[in-house]
């Protein structure tokens, strides 16, 4: 704030706003104790504003006419601090400022006419629920304590209370951004609201802010050597499809990514059939950007902004949301694939490439490459030979960290250090003598040019500034060690928090936010609660560790600056820390135990979200503890582990914080899926505590206690894939085919996680292979989950591949394909070549059906799986078998865009013109669309999804292009009726159809109409062109009597009309 005058301005502009917010929330109904309550705080704060402002304005005028008080002086220089950016002042009127909002819309809705009003009713009640309430309330009570603390001239108290609210701005920005987000979330209409848990369900992962966080920390003008070589050109604009950009640890290979991406954007801002999306991988979030995830993300950027939501989208979301169930991989591909064909471009940006699992790479780069050509892709990684031979045959650009973009970087952290500018600015012989020896060494690193810059802002003077430039390191490694012994110069106080830091961020399973770090370090041994006076500052946090960690701001996480760190800790973390996992371990059990937790789990969803918001340790702390206490540390901290285990409240409560994210759509009754009742010997079990598990049962814990889901210590020793455990159990009496309440056996949950160990010990033990739940046995699950080893162990233990899993309802379209399976349908949709050749040695039926006639060959083919199509038809897999609506695997081909699998079919003696049934009434009502269709040959189903490659593979072997269905639609018919919204469009295959010799004119059973009156009705201009041009008969009328031109002229189309009009009256 200015000046005295102007904070009162201000002062007054939220007495206004105060007044119009308390009249709103005294108009509507309804939240009577929250809402009266909000009411009555905001107006106790009017009566101290409005004395502040008086005691400002007043204090303001003596001072002018006076030599000065300085109590005055000094009370009015506190008070300016109410205005300060973000401070208590900017705070309040946030608050003030999205009620307001609701005000708005509550008035401009009071205007409309009394019916639009009634069929608002709902949305003109108070809209607010109680938790949100209780933000403003924490808001609004702290800014109104510091207002009242100004009047009473405690200026100290005052200002440490100021410096107190503005080192918590991070979780107050928090709070308003929630009130932002309800006050936002009551303007959508219902189908927003949906489209919203849509994106957010369908993905979990969300790359904008990650993006933003790397790009504000370019310096302008960097980068552009690589937007203007050839070679990025070449692939941007020209005919390149993939380019692969390999480059060393810290050349600065993530930057550069991030340039492209907001050069593309910014480049085709306003061009909406070119979509921009980008993958930032990131090692510690392996778990996370699974494929399906990391897919799922590139979706969420290409819908975003649009205007609604696909069917096909909001079709998957009903039918998993019920049952909380996941899209498959399969799934989540389809729908990324849909919404790319949806796109004329698509470019598609994946960073750290290295920083994913072989396995993962693999996947992802080839469902992605087989989405080409209208998706350009873009890789950067490190230079591995495995990922070399992934892209062989494509361009690659080696990404370097170019001397002018370093010069760049340089000049930039002078200017921003305030420390550094200082000594420039005394001696600015120093500029060119920084730039010149930090570029020196970078050595086309841009890491070790940050990292040298690092070490030169702590300098105090411009002397000690041109030491370090005499010694500064010129590898990573020596780099790392030099940055290590600025921590050990500092002071004993930063040097352990430092190390502290370093410590948890080395260790973490998982990247920790900033808040869960600052709670971790605030926690003292022995202690019942957290100190907020143990709170460390938020920049201390960063500043202490000499630039080896980082803040990502929007996602406000911490993480050291590069994988490369990780990598130099992980080489000599144990020596450095070597009591990290003893010491991160006791901290998360202490806080597990604070009095806050003694009450027990909570009762609903909301409460735990509410719990683990509150309590930002909580969620990291109840998952993680057991990991790091797995081995050493478990014995030193015994007593305190088996203290823990023992409190039946504290470990409920533990338990219960498990399964619950913050950021995942929760439901009523979501928690009952969850165990409860889990005891300290089934805990132990899960975080394969083998000398916890052992001190237990000599105390007494019983093997056979199971929890409310009838689960036992031994299904989570299975599930975790610790044998020791699992055997030690075994040895005390465990109980080894023991079910839980869904039926699953150790065995089944052993298989299911893939542990090889835990299925040959439960297998040398006695277990029976041939339980089942739903009919799978552990033999299903290995194919399911494409396990050939455990697929071994248990056929070599006399496992039955002849099994099916029970038939299930078939009342809904969704469950058509999952009843009556064998595991040889498991494995061929899995897609293991060699876990089908072992089933099929080992007995298995090629062609066994399942409850809708399915074979496993069809399974492949539904998803794809070329190199098992062809072990199936070695075997002998049947090519003409229909499904239950008369679908044969040629058909499928068709629909999944598999012209090889087509080819391989066709080669094998599928039947080309193979028509699929009518179905009767009653089934029609519960298929989908294509099922429902009869008549239908391979050639409809490839013109109908404008599936060019599978067209021309089935023109090529003469398919009927004659043949009409159920309707009389020709394969012509479907062309013009299911325009352009896959692939290459429509009338390429328009043309192509016509050279066949399609009859032009042919009209369809119910209507009577052509192609050229299918084309009118839909507006197709492109279409209605190429139909004329061929010859079709323009006066050609239908079962009404209408021409194509008044076909149009009745559906609207202005465009087609024209043409139509034209094109007679030339005629």
């Amino acid at each position: 704030m200015a000046d005295p005058v102007s904070l009162a301005a201000s002062i007054i502009a939220i007495l206004q706003l105060t007044s119009s917010v308390v009249q709103y929330i005294t108009d509507v109904s309804g939240g009577q104790e929250e809402r009266l309550s909000l009411r009555n705080e905001i107006s106790s704060a009017y009566g101290p504003l409005r004395m502040l402002h008086d005691r400002i304005l007043e204090d303001q005028k003596r001072s002018s006419t006076s030599d000065g008080d300085d109590a005055k002086h000094s009370w009015l220089s506190s008070v300016m601090d109410l205005g300060a950016a973000k401070g208590p002042l900017e705070q309040y009127a946030e608050v003030l400022k999205a009620l307001q909002k609701e005000n708005e819309r509550f008035m401009n809705s009071s205007k409309t006419d009394g019916k639009k009003i009634i069929a608002m009713g709902k949305s003109l009640a108070w809209p607010f629920k109680k938790n949100e309430i209780e933000r403003y309330m924490r808001i609004v009570e702290r800014q109104r304590s510091m207002f009242l603390l100004a009047l009473q001239n405690d200026n100290l108290s005052l200002a440490l209370a100021i410096k107190e609210d503005t080192s918590l701005i991070p979780k107050m920005a928090s709070d308003l951004a929630d009130v932002a987000d309800v006050v936002g979330k009551m303007y959508l209409s219902d189908n927003e609201a949906e489209d919203r848990a849509i994106v957010n369900w369908l993905s979990p992962l969300n790359f904008f802010p990650t993006h933003d966080d790397i790009i504000r920390r370019r310096e302008p003008g960097t980068g552009q050597w690589f937007l203007t070589s050839p070679t990025y050109r070449a692939w941007a604009n020209g005919e390149d499809e993939t380019l692969w950009c390999p480059g060393i640890p810290g050349a600065g290979k993530t930057m550069l990514m991030s340039i492209v991406v907001e050069h593309l954007r910014n480049q085709f801002d306003i061009d909406r059939k070119i979509g921009v999306a980008c993958v930032y991988y990131n090692y510690k979030d392996q778990l996370e950007q699974t494929t399906a995830n990391i897919l799922a993300g590139l979706w969420r950027q290409l819908v975003h902004g649009k205007d609604t939501m696909s069917d096909d989208v909001k079709a998957l979301y009903r039918k998993h949301a019920d049952r909380d169930t996941r899209p498959s991989l399969d799934n989540v591909t389809e729908v990324l694939a849909k919404e790319i064909r949806r796109h004329q471009k698509v470019y598609v940006i994946v960073d750290a490439l290295d920083e994913c699992s072989e396995t993962s790479r693999l996947e992802l780069i080839e469902k992605i490459q087989k989405m080409q050509p209208t998706l350009r892709l873009l890789v950067s990684s490190r230079q591995y030979d495995s990922i070399a031979r992934q892209f062989e045959g494509n361009p690659r650009l080696e990404i370097k960290a170019s001397t002018n973009d370093v010069r760049a970087y340089v000049a930039g952290r002078i200017t921003k250090g305030s420390r550094l500018e200082r000594h420039v600015i005394k001696d600015p012989t120093l500029v060119k003598d920084i730039e010149k020896v930090v570029v020196r060494n970078a050595q086309e690193m841009f890491l070790l040019a940050q990292l040298h810059m690092d070490s030169l802002q702590s300098k105090g003077t411009p002397r000690a500034v041109r030491k370090t430039l005499e010694t500064l390191p010129k590898d990573i490694n020596s780099t790392y060690d030099e940055a290590m012994r600025r921590i050990g110069d500092q002071g004993d106080d930063d040097k352990q928090v430092a190390e502290q830091i370093l410590q948890w961020i080395s260790f973490a399973v998982r990247p920790l936010s900033l808040d869960e770090l600052q709670e971790a370090l605030a926690v003292e041994a022995d202690t019942e609660k957290l100190d907020p006076d143990n709170f460390l500052d938020l920049e201390l946090l960063t500043s202490v560790c000499c630039g080896l960690v980082i803040v990502d701001e929007k996602s406000r996480t911490i993480r050291l600056v590069h994988l490369s760190t990780q990598e130099y800790f992980k080489s000599s973390r144990s020596i450095k820390f070597p009591a990290a996992q003893e010491d991160i371990s006791r901290t998360c059990l202490t806080y597990l135990s604070f009095d806050v937790f003694a009450d027990g789990p909570c009762l609903d969803e909301r409460t735990v979200i509410s719990r683990i918001q509150r309590h930002q340790l909580f969620a990291y702390a109840a998952e993680n503890w057991g990991e790091h206490a797995r081995g050493a540390p478990e014995k030193v901290l015994e007593g305190q582990i088996i203290d823990f285990l023992s409190e039946d409240e504290i470990l409920s409560s533990s338990v219960q914080a498990m399964h619950f994210h913050p950021g995942k759509n929760w439901h009523a009754g979501e928690s009952n899926r969850f165990a409860k009742e889990v005891t300290g010997l089934q805990l132990a079990a899960h975080f394969g505590l083998h000398h916890i598990v052992r001190k237990l049962l000599e105390n007494g814990a019983s093997v056979l206690q199971h929890d409310s889901l009838g689960a036992t210590a031994l299904h989570a020793a299975a599930e975790g894939g610790h044998k020791d455990v699992a055997q030690l159990l075994l040895e005390n009496g465990a109980q080894i085919d023991a079910q839980d309440s869904n039926g699953y056996t150790a065995l089944h949950r052993a298989t299911q996680t893939g542990s090889r160990p835990v299925v040959l010990l439960l297998l040398e033990n006695g277990a029976t292979i041939s339980t089942g739940v739903d009919g799978r046995t552990a033999l299903h699950f290995a194919a399911e989950f494409g396990n050939e080893v455990i697929a071994t162990a248990l056929l070599r233990n006399g496992a039955d591949v002849t099994l099916k899993s029970d038939v299930i309802s078939t009342s809904e379209h969704q469950n058509k394909f999952l009843g009556g399976r064998t595991p040889l349908h498991w494995a061929a949709a899995t897609g293991s070549k060699a876990l089908v050749r072992l089933l099929l040695q080992s007995g298995a039926d090629v062609n066994a059906v399942n409850v809708t006639n399915r074979t496993p060959l069809q399974e492949a083919i539904m998803l794809n799986r070329i190199s098992v199509v062809k072990v199936l038809l070695e075997h002998g897999a049947s090519v003409s078998m229909k499904d239950h609506v008369g679908w044969t695997p040629l058909h499928e081909a068709a629909i999944k865009a598999a012209p090889v699998v087509a080819g391989l079919l066709l080669d094998h003696g599928a039947e080309v013109d193979a028509t699929n049934m009518i179905p009767t009434t009653d089934l029609r009502e519960k298929l989908g669309e294509e099922d429902r269709r009869g008549g239908w040959t391979p050639l409809h189903i490839a013109i109908r999804h404008s599936r060019y490659d599978v067209y021309e593979v089935l023109k090529n072997r003469h398919a009927d292009v004659h043949r009409r269905d159920a309707f009389g639609l020709t394969p012509l018919h479907l062309a013009v009726k299911f325009h352009g919204g896959w692939g290459l469009g429509s009338v390429q295959i328009i043309r192509s159809l016509l050279d066949e010799g399609a009859d032009i004119n042919l009209k369809i059973f119910d209507r009577q109409e052509t192609a050229l009156h299918m084309a009118a009705r839909q507006g197709r201009v492109d279409c209605i062109l190429c139909l004329l041009e061929r010859g079709a008969d323009i006066g050609a009328t239908n079962k009404s009597g209408k021409t194509a031109l008044q076909v149009a002229e009745a559906s609207g189309k202005a465009e087609a009309t024209k043409v139509l009009s034209e094109y007679r009256s030339l005629s």
